[in-house]
Parts: C-alpha cells; structure tokens; sequence
C-alpha cells in the first residue's frame, strides 16, 4: 500500500529551486577540483581547500 504526502504548491517549487541550486554548485566544485588536479597541486592541499569551501558554504546557511 503505497502512501502519500500533500505539500504546498509554492514549498514544491521551492525545493525544486533549491535543489537546482545545489546541483549547480556541486557541478561548480567538480570543475574547480578538477582545475586544481591539473594544475599539480597537492592532494594535502586540495584537501585544506574542500575544508575552506565547507566551511564557508557553514557560514552562509
């Protein structure tokens, strides 16, 4: 039996936005990862770098 759930219109729309939003950054962070890999820098590096993006990515929510 399956169930469901009825949500708002508008909250609908608004997590669809909100998850094109967050699939674009992810997208964003590939290429600048990416970048990084081809330039030669360090995995050490690359790594303080994801720690910086996560923490301000913390900051802004």
């Amino acid at each position: 039996m399956r169930k469901m759930i009825l949500i708002p219109q508008e909250q609908y729309y608004k997590m669809l936005e909100t998850y094109d939003q967050i699939v674009e950054e992810v997208v964003s962070l590939r290429e600048q990862l990416e970048v990084l890999k081809l330039t030669g820098v360090k995995s050490s590096e690359i790594q303080q770098v994801k720690v910086e993006i996560l923490m301000k990515s913390k900051d802004q929510n």
